[in-house]
């Protein structure tokens, strides 16, 4: 079962795959034979099949959070019978039937988790599956929820628990109930009475609690003179605290610092979570089927006392292209660029990218990157249209069900990281998610129509078709717009060392177009630099006025060829430069 939805899977994004639009640049100096091989044969390579582990569980605890436990120990410490505590939230299991069911819980705000609340965690894994239900099935999801929470009625659930947790009864300031029982008098008695407590929390009573914080960072890596290693923050990503059924985020800062308010004392468990309100970033990489929409995250640790003030992890890069650790150093590299791109966006006067993308990151598409942007057009047709192409014609068994997973969590961007590790440099990471973050906005200019005839022409054409199709205007601009950006914002974050020994402009500079690269990428960047070495190409370019908030104004629904571009920001800017413009669009044929 696991090798055919595999299988499916694959066909199933290869569709997505030949929407690819981001180019590699890679100095054959600078990388060695075997490197070389791997980049030059990607266009049929597939990285080796994801060994993935699941969680160990160990045995089941008793809950103390539970109402009846709860009350039990709150009659100890008041010596009530009388005192009835409420419900403040219920523990509930799901057993979704559909991939949409899932998706509807989560657009509910339902926080699932694939491991149940009340039982020991031997080992974790990168997911779990309820060993008492088929392979080929959903597994039971658990969460938490309020007691008025209205689930859908198609959904099937059980409450398994009724919960007291003090700290959501709480208001305001207040720490003690009414009859005067302090609430973490209360936790510890519930704790101690079933049998929870810890040796060390045995021996020191009431111990403080300490709210965790810390800094999440990432080892960056340039390919240059052998191999340049720092260590950055990792800026604007989710950090959860949970231990039981009581979980708190925040989300780091420009520094990779986090602070939880939620306090916590022993066994508390530090997750990392690589969404935020700009991006949701989703590895589609191993067998299982739960796994193929996830979003991306790492349990970095357990931790106690006053190590929960004291959290530093590093994502460490890796040689294994389809290990965990990789996919991991991928995020947090992803999730970088999209901090970084939105910076340079406001500092040049630019739209940003639209909240809420969806990001794929995966191994399992023979192709580079795209922007396809299909959740934000919500065109299932469009979506259909190229799905159909390169899966439903296989007639597989799981080829509808592989669809209705892919569709419920459509791709706005894909990146495909199946490449060596010099060709995963993090400028050249940044510099390929900063072409597609290009297009992003480019889109959110132009809107649904200008876009899905756009994806519709790549489908058809199977890529970029040559500059005599009908339509390629279209594509010679939002590509010359995209590596434009993407060139000049990585310049900018890499100013000194780069995998490729010169500058990323650099090669917008000297390109020229051919039959195969059609479109002239550097038409854009010689109307903001400072002139064109016409040793390199036959352009004439003494235009050096214009900036990149020019460029960006000048992107709009009508502009669809690179001739109506050249028109429009003249038109927009009181023909400004107006001889040296004449003379440069004269080189290029217009």
């Amino acid at each position: 079962m696991k090798k055919l939805i595999y299988g499916t899977l694959f066909l199933a994004t290869l569709g997505i795959g030949f929407i690819s639009c981001k180019k590699e640049i890679i100095e054959s100096s600078n990388i060695n034979k075997q490197d070389a091989a791997i980049v030059s044969s990607k266009s049929t390579s597939v990285v080796p099949v994801v060994a993935e582990s699941m969680t160990a569980l160990g045995n089941q605890l008793q809950n103390p959070y539970s109402l009846l436990n709860m009350q039990a120990a709150f009659n100890l410490l008041s010596q009530s019978t009388t005192y009835a505590l409420q419900t403040t939230d219920l523990y509930v299991r799901i057993k979704p039937s559909s991939i949409e069911e899932i998706k509807q819980l989560e657009d509910l705000g339902v926080d699932l988790w694939d491991t149940p609340f009340d039982y020991e965690i031997t080992s974790y894994g990168d997911y779990y599956h309820d060993p008492s239900l088929p392979e080929n099935e959903y597994t039971y999801f658990y969460a938490v929820v309020k007691p008025n929470f209205q689930f859908p009625s198609s959904i099937n659930y059980l409450i398994l628990d009724q919960l007291f947790l003090p700290y959501n009864a709480i208001t305001g300031s207040q720490s003690s109930l009414n009859e005067g029982v302090n609430f973490e008098n209360l936790e510890y008695k519930s704790l101690e009475l079933t049998s929870n407590l810890l040796p060390d929390e045995i021996l020191e009573g009431l111990a403080p609690k300490y709210n965790p914080q810390g800094k999440i960072k990432v080892q960056n890596y340039v390919n240059h003179n052998g191999g340049l290693t720092t260590v950055v923050p990792v800026k604007n990503v989710k950090v959860r605290a949970r231990r039981w059924f009581y979980m708190d985020s925040d989300y780091t800062d420009n520094n990779g610092e986090f602070y939880i308010n939620l306090r916590f004392r022993k066994n508390t468990d530090i997750i990392v979570i690589f969404e935020n309100d700009k991006v949701n970033i989703r590895s589609i990489r191993g067998w299982n089927v739960q796994n193929m929409f996830n979003t991306v995250r790492k349990n970095i640790g357990e931790f106690d006392g006053q190590d929960l003030e004291n959290i530093d992890f590093t994502f460490q890069n890796t040689t294994g292209v389809e290990t965990e650790q990789k996919a991991h150093w991928m995020a947090a590299q992803t999730i970088n660029s999209m901090a970084s791109f939105r910076e340079h966006c406001s500092n040049d006067g630019i739209g940003a990218p639209l909240n809420n993308l969806n990001l794929w990151l995966t191994t399992k598409i023979t192709s580079d990157a795209a922007a396809p942007m299909l959740k934000k057009m919500a065109n299932t047709s469009l979506f259909s249209n190229f799905y159909s192409a390169f899966l439903v014609v296989t007639g597989h068994p799981l080829a509808a069900a592989i669809k209705q997973i892919v569709q419920q969590y459509l791709p706005d961007i894909t990146y495909d990281y199946n490449r060596s590790f010099t060709a995963l440099a993090s400028d050249r990471v940044s510099n390929t998610l900063f072409h597609e973050f290009a297009h992003s906005i480019h889109y959110a200019k132009v809107g649904n129509g200008y876009w899905a005839t756009y994806v519709g022409y790549v489908i058809v054409h199977l890529g970029y078709g040559q500059s005599s199709s009908i339509g390629s205007g279209r594509i010679e601009v939002s590509e010359t717009w995209a590596e434009t950006i993407g060139d000049i914002y990585s310049d900018r974050d890499f100013p000194n060392f780069t995998s490729n020994n010169n500058s990323y402009t650099y090669y917008l500079e000297r390109q020229t177009p051919t039959t195969n690269n059609w479109f002239r990428e550097g038409f854009m960047y010689d109307l903001i630099d400072n002139g064109e070495d016409n040793n390199f190409t036959p352009y004439i370019d003494n235009v050096n006025a214009y900036t990149i908030t020019h460029l960006y104004n000048a992107m709009d629904q009508d502009v669809q060829s690179i001739y109506q571009f050249y028109t429009k920001i003249l038109s927009e800017n009181n023909n400004l430069q107006w001889s040296q413009m004449s003379d440069y669009a004269a080189s290029h044929g217009f």
